[in-house]
């Protein structure tokens, strides 16, 4: 049929037979599908939990994951805090 998804056989009683392939690497920071024309396809996954403070990553064993990241500028004349909408922020002290 064509179809890199699929494993093409002949039943001599019921005839083709097209039986779709499970495309999956194990890998738990990709996506895996298929396309029809180029096969199994496995793509990184993003992870982004959508807070400014923190680093997303994959983990390879519980996927999506973050860290808090640092806002301080070692400049002791600002307070250094974390905006999770905007990230680092740096008040000057008065």
């Amino acid at each position: 049929d064509n179809n890199a998804c699929t494993t093409d056989s002949c039943d001599p009683i019921s005839g083709c037979i097209h039986q779709t392939i499970i495309c999956n690497d194990g890998d738990i920071c990709t996506n895996d599908s298929c396309n029809s024309t180029t096969g199994c396809v496995f793509t990184e996954v993003k992870c982004n939990d959508g807070n400014a403070c923190t680093l997303d990553f994959c983990d390879d064993i519980i996927g999506c994951s973050s860290t808090p990241i640092s806002c301080n500028d070692t400049n002791a004349c600002t307070t250094d805090t974390c905006n999770p909408s905007t990230g680092c922020v740096f008040t000057t002290v008065v």
